[in-house]
C-alpha cells in the first residue's frame, strides 16, 4: 500500500508509466433502489444507465392471462412516479385476474401476485424509448408471486480527480477513491489495498457500479483501475488485476549544465510469460507536467545471455524553468550480440553503471605540462582539461640574437626569422616539465676563480693577523 504510483508495474511486468502532474480520474455510480415516490423519468437500470422514459412516452403492458391479453398502454405525464405505474398495472391485471396485486419491493422491483387466473409472459415496455424492456416476469401461477427480472433505481455519479505527485502512494489513491464514493453515497463504504496490490471496495447500503480509475493515455494503469463487477449492498469488489513493484533497482548520478548532481533511478521488472525480456523505467527529476521523453524501454536477451536489443536516450528538464539546459542522457546498455554491457545469467542481480561522462563544478587545483608543451589543468572535480599550448621557436643563427636583458633576446637580420611550432615537431626539442636545468656556464673556470678568490681572502686575513702581532710586541717592549 505504500508503493508509489510513479514506480508501479502491472502484473505482467509492464510499466504503468504514471508521471508527476498526471490526473487520475475517479468515476462510477452509486445506485439507490427506487421507491414509490421516484419519478419515472429519473429511473435507471441495474447498471446505472438511465431508462429512456420521457414525458409523452407510452408504456405498454402485455401478458397472457388465460388468453392473450389485449395490450394496455400507459402514457407518461409530468410527475408520474413508480407508484403511479404500479397502481395502473395492478388495476389492469386485477380486471383480468381477480385478486391480483402488485407491490414495490425494497430492492426496487415489482412483485406481482396472481389472483384467480395465472399470468404468463408479463412484460412492461416503453414503446417509444430506445430500450424496450423495463420489467419482465416469469410465468406466474395462481396465487403465487413473482418478482421482475431487474430492479430499477436512481443513481448519483461518483467523480473525483487525484493528481499524481512524487509521494502519492497506492494507499493515498485508495483514500481518494473512498472519499469520492462516500461523497456520492453519503455512506460508510471502505476502500483498502490488498496484498496483491489490487484495490478493494466494501459497500454499505447502496449499490456501486462502473467504478474505474483512469488516466489519459496510460493503457496499463487504465486496465488495472477497472472494477469489472457491480458491488452489491454490503458486498465487496476489487480491481480486476493486482499490481507489482520493480524486481530490481539501481542508481546513477548525472550532472546538469551547471554541474548540479541529478539522481536517475532505474527500475527493472521481468515480463511475465515472455522469455528473456525485461521492462525498465528511468525516474528522473522534472517539474510537474514537464514529462521526460523515452523514459521507459525493454531489454531482450539471447539464449546465451548476451544482449539482443535495448538502449535509449532520455530527454528531461531537471527544473522546468530554463535555469539549466535540457538534459539528454544516453543509456548504453551494451552492444547487441555481445557481452560488453548488461547480460542475463543465472546469478544474483548486479546491474551497476560503470561510468558516466558528466561532472560537477570544480576549480583549478594544479597544472601539468607535457613533453609537447600542452598545458593541462587538473580540477577539484576530477576533470583534466587542456588549457594552453606552449610554443617553441628556432632560428637559423641563434648566435645572431640580440640580448634584451633578463635572459630575453630579440631576433635580428643576422639571426633570421623565428621558426615557430610545437615541441617535438619540425626539429624543435621537447619540454621537460618540473625539471631543474643544469648550469649553462663553464664549471671548471668558475671553480678555479672561486678557489683563487678564496686564497686571496686567506692571504689578506694573514696580513691582518701579522700586523696585529707586531703591534702587540711594540706594546710589550715599552713596558
Amino acid at each position: 500500500s505504500s508503493s508509489l504510483l510513479t514506480k508501479l508495474f502491472d502484473v505482467d511486468g509492464n510499466v504503468m508509466n504514471l508521471h508527476i502532474g498526471d490526473d487520475i480520474s475517479i468515476a462510477g455510480k452509486v445506485i439507490t433502489y427506487a421507491a414509490g415516490t421516484t419519478e419515472l423519468v429519473d429511473l435507471v437500470d441495474s447498471s446505472g444507465v438511465a431508462l429512456p422514459i420521457a414525458v409523452g412516452d407510452t408504456i405498454k403492458f402485455s401478458a397472457d392471462i388465460g388468453a392473450p391479453w389485449e395490450d394496455t398502454e400507459f402514457e407518461v405525464v409530468a410527475g408520474n412516479t413508480l407508484e403511479t405505474l404500479r397502481a395502473d398495472l395492478e388495476a389492469e391485471l386485477a380486471a383480468e385476474s381477480d385478486g391480483t396485486t402488485v407491490t414495490i419491493t425494497s430492492d426496487g422491483k415489482f412483485l406481482v401476485t396472481a389472483g384467480e387466473t395465472a399470468i404468463d409472459s408479463l412484460k412492461i415496455e416503453d414503446t417509444t424509448g430506445t430500450v424496450a424492456d423495463i420489467f419482465i416476469f416469469a410465468d406466474i401461477a395462481v396465487e403465487t408471486s413473482v418478482e421482475s427480472n431487474e430492479f430499477v433505481g436512481t443513481s448519483v455519479d461518483i467523480s473525483g480527480t487525484e493528481e499524481v505527485t512524487a509521494d502519492l502512494s497506492l494507499s493515498d489513491m485508495a483514500a481518494a477513491l473512498q472519499t469520492a464514493i462516500r461523497t456520492a453515497s453519503s455512506g460508510t463504504e471502505t476502500v483498502t489495498v490488498q496484498a496483491d496490490g489490487s484495490i478493494s471496495v466494501t459497500g454499505s447500503a447502496k449499490i456501486l457500479n462502473g467504478i474505474a480509475l483512469s488516466c489519459t493515455g496510460k493503457t496499463e494503469f487504465n486496465t488495472y483501475g477497472i472494477f469489472d463487477t457491480p458491488i452489491a449492498v454490503g458486498g465487496s469488489g476489487k480491481t480486476a488485476e493486482g499490481i507489482r513493484t520493480a524486481d530490481y533497482t539501481t542508481f546513477v548520478t548525472a550532472y546538469d549544465s551547471l554541474g548540479d548532481p541529478q539522481i536517475i533511478t532505474l527500475l527493472f521488472a521481468k515480463e511475465i510469460g515472455v522469455s528473456n525480456t525485461w521492462n525498465w523505467q528511468a525516474l528522473v527529476p522534472y517539474e510537474s507536467g514537464e514529462y521526460p521523453s523515452q523514459d521507459t524501454g525493454t531489454l531482450t536477451f539471447n539464449s546465451d545471455g548476451s544482449l539482443a536489443a535495448g538502449g535509449a536516450q532520455i530527454t528531461f528538464d531537471p527544473d522546468g524553468t530554463g535555469g539549466v539546459e535540457e538534459m539528454v542522457v544516453d543509456f548504453n546498455f551494451g552492444t547487441a550480440q555481445e557481452f560488453d554491457g548488461i547480460t542475463q545469467f543465472s546469478s544474483p542481480f548486479s546491474v551497476t553503471i560503470k561510468e558516466q561522462d558528466g561532472y560537477a563544478s570544480g576549480t583549478l587545483d594544479d597544472i601539468f605540462i607535457g613533453d609537447s608543451g600542452l598545458v593541462t589543468g587538473v580540477f577539484t572535480n576530477g576533470v583534466n582539461k587542456d588549457l594552453a599550448q606552449v610554443g617553441l621557436a628556432n632560428f637559423a643563427n641563434p648566435g645572431g640574437l640580440l640580448k634584451a636583458g633578463d635572459s630575453l633576446y630579440t631576433p635580428s637580420l643576422n639571426s633570421g626569422v623565428a621558426q615557430e611550432g610545437k615541441a617535438g615537431t619540425g626539429g624543435l626539442g621537447v619540454i621537460a616539465s618540473s625539471t631543474l636545468e643544469m648550469s649553462n656556464v663553464d664549471l671548471a673556470q668558475s671553480f678555479t676563480e672561486m678557489i683563487i678568490a678564496q686564497r686571496g681572502f686567506q692571504v689578506n686575513a694573514r696580513v691582518i693577523t701579522t700586523s696585529d702581532e707586531m703591534l702587540q710586541e711594540m706594546v710589550n717592549l715599552r713596558r
